[in-house]
């Protein structure tokens, strides 16, 4: 092995660990396919609920815990965006037909309905957007989960997350 191909390396090393160490990369050119962000937690800005899902399929909101494994999730980063999984049920969170949000088995080649991007409105605040029907993921003070019109006035579709 030269100087040239550790050095590569390393690089390459220290890069995937300042991603990591930064949460979510600004932008999507900064990661790598397969680039982990493990144990976040995703708060509704207006309804103070968190993203949970089952071991049905079942996406929803509910009370915030920070014991609750239901809560926790992965973003691994694809080609053309993030896949969120949770960490309990490796279940991945996805758009079905319209704006229904469920969870499904995860994929190493994830389809578009698996896949989600975002934009940060300031250094806290974040909209998730899904890259198969361009729509925001939105909440209301039932725990319900669907996806709506993008618009960042929507304190609904606005998310925390830690």
């Amino acid at each position: 092995m030269n100087k040239r191909t550790v050095l590569s390396g390393l690089v390459a090393a220290l890069g995937a660990s300042a991603i990591l160490l930064a949460g979510m990369p600004s932008s999507a050119s900064a990661a790598e396919a397969g680039t982990q962000a493990a144990g976040r937690q995703f708060k509704n800005v207006q309804t103070g609920l968190c993203l949970d899902s089952d071991a049905k399929g079942n996406a929803y909101t509910k009370s915030c815990g920070n014991d609750n494994p239901y809560q926790r999730w992965s973003l691994v980063w694809k080609s053309d965006g993030y896949v969120l999984r949770n960490e309990k049920t490796l279940r991945c969170l996805g758009v079905g037909g319209g704006d229904a949000v469920s969870t499904e088995q995860c994929s190493n080649y994830p389809p578009s309905s698996h896949q989600w991007t975002w934009e940060h409105l300031d250094g806290e605040r974040l909209i998730l957007k899904s890259a198969a029907n361009g729509r925001a993921l939105d909440s209301n003070h039932e725990g319900q989960l669907y996806t709506s019109p993008y618009g960042t006035g929507n304190l609904y579709m606005q998310w925390w997350q830690w």
